[in-house]
C-alpha cells in the first residue's frame, strides 16, 4: 500500500536491484525473486522520464509463495 496522505490508500510496486537505506521505516517491504531475474534486467533498461517507464509495464502472474 502506498499512502500518499489521509484516505489516498492504493497499491503500488516498487522493485528494487539495490538496497534503499532511504526508504526505511517509511514503507513497509516483502517479497523474495524466486526466479526470473532475465525478466528484472529487462525492466531495469525499459525508457524512464522522471523515474517512470514511456512505456507500461504489467505484472501478470505473480504466483504465490508459502514460507
Amino acid at each position: 500500500m502506498v499512502n500518499k496522505g489521509r484516505h489516498s490508500n492504493g497499491s503500488q510496486f516498487y522493485i528494487t536491484l539495490q538496497s534503499t537505506p532511504y526508504l526505511d521505516k517509511k514503507y513497509v517491504a516483502f517479497g523474495q525473486l524466486i526466479e526470473g531475474t532475465e525478466v528484472l534486467q529487462q525492466l531495469e533498461l525499459v525508457p524512464t522520464e522522471n523515474e517512470r517507464p514511456i512505456q507500461q509495464c504489467t505484472i501478470i502472474d505473480s504466483g504465490n509463495f508459502y514460507a
